[in-house]
């Protein structure tokens, strides 16, 4: 049975107050006291942010066997997350981050994926993030990996659909849905997303 309704997924991204003071306390962790981030890239700022949810003791993945999405402050506080709430807080931090730091533009130029891997007969649900550079590149970042993964170079047809079938071709994914703070955009069908499940193999 499917236990979310993953086209209304964009409202986790849509943050209360909690979330705001739970996203900024643990901004004060990552960068320096004082630091300037308007000193750094919008590149930079997120990629900061990624090794350290990668690396802190913090965070780390657990296995849910159920597939509930949670709102940002109740996954900080936890900090053991599933692959989908691990992507729905490194978002939320560099979004926060850009935006203080002057990058609003950059930071509406993030999304989560949400689809399927498949390796061999093993079909594994998985969530990304992925970042849109002015120039039209692609940068994705794997919230359970500590490696960036591969910088897509601009398409002449720029639609996220485009590039969801080139990085479809490159690592076996099939995107079933992205997410921004505004909407959820579902790629497949309503069987295939009854279907879909972020936590497991299935």
């Amino acid at each position: 049975p499917q236990e979310m309704d993953y086209g209304e997924v964009h409202h986790l991204l849509q943050l209360t107050e909690a979330d705001r003071t739970a996203l900024n306390a643990l901004l004060a962790r990552i960068f320096p006291e004082g630091m300037d981030l308007s000193q750094l890239s919008s590149e930079e700022i997120m990629r900061r942010i990624h090794n350290y949810m990668v690396s802190s003791d913090e965070f780390s993945y657990e296995y849910e066997p159920i597939d509930r999405w949670m709102r940002v402050a109740e996954a900080i506080e936890r900090g053991s997350l599933d692959c989908e709430d691990l992507a729905i807080v490194e978002m939320s931090l560099m979004r926060v981050a850009l935006e203080s730091a002057g990058y609003s533009e950059e930071a509406s130029h993030l999304s989560l994926i949400a689809g399927v891997f498949t390796e061999e007969n093993n079909r594994l649900g998985h969530v990304l993030i992925a970042y849109e550079t002015d120039s039209g590149e692609r940068v994705i970042f794997n919230p359970t990996d500590s490696e960036e993964m591969e910088r897509f170079p601009s398409l002449e047809d720029g639609s996220s659909a485009s590039f969801y079938r080139q990085f479809s071709q490159a690592y076996n994914f099939e995107a079933y849905f992205y997410v921004t703070p505004d909407y959820t955009t579902v790629l497949v069908d309503d069987d295939a997303l009854a279907h879909f499940s972020a936590h497991s193999a299935f």
